[in-house]
C-alpha cells in the first residue's frame, strides 16, 4: 500500500491537518530503516482520479461488454474491453517495431479532465451511431467495485 498524504503549503509552510500527520509519522516508523525510499510531490488533481477509474471500469465498461455482446455477438473481459477502449478511443501516435506498424495508445492515466471528458465523449458518440444507445452516465458509479 502506498499511502497519500494531503497537505497545504500556506507562505511557505508545509501545513497537515493533526490526524494526517499522526498517520503519517506511524507510516514512516513502520518502514524498514534498511531501504532506500524516495518522496513524489505533486499537485492534487482538481478532479476525482478515484471516481474516473470507478465509472471507467465499473458501469461504463459492464454496459460496453453487455452491448458488444448482444450487438455484435463479441464476448470479451473486462481488461480486455478497457484495452479496447483505450486502443480504439485513444489511439496516440503508432511505433515502428520490426518493420512492423503498432498501435501505441495513449495511457488512461495520464490524459488529465479534458483528455478523460474527450474520451469519454468520443465513446458516448460511437454508441449512438453504432448502437443508437447512449453510456451510462457518470453519476453511476458502482464504488464497491474493484479496479483490475
Amino acid at each position: 500500500m502506498i499511502p497519500k498524504f494531503r497537505f497545504k503549503i500556506i507562505l511557505g509552510i508545509i501545513t497537515m491537518a493533526e490526524e494526517v500527520l499522526e498517520l503519517r509519522k506511524k507510516y514512516i516508523a513502520s518502514l524498514d530503516g534498511n531501504k532506500d525510499y524516495e518522496m513524489i510531490i505533486r499537485e492534487v488533481p482538481e478532479w476525482d482520479v478515484e471516481a474516473m477509474r470507478n465509472y471507467v471500469h465499473g458501469p461504463l465498461t459492464d454496459f460496453m461488454i453487455a452491448m458488444m455482446k448482444l450487438k455484435s455477438g463479441v464476448a470479451m473481459s473486462r481488461p480486455q474491453m478497457h484495452k479496447w477502449l483505450r486502443d480504439e478511443f485513444l489511439p496516440g501516435t503508432p511505433k515502428i517495431v520490426g518493420g512492423k506498424t503498432i498501435p501505441h495508445p495513449v495511457s488512461s492515466e495520464s490524459i488529465g479532465r479534458k483528455g478523460y471528458n474527450f474520451w469519454i465523449r468520443n465513446i458516448d458518440h460511437w454508441c449512438q451511431d453504432t448502437w443508437q444507445s447512449q453510456i451510462p452516465t457518470d453519476q453511476e458509479i458502482i464504488s464497491e467495485h474493484e479496479v483490475e
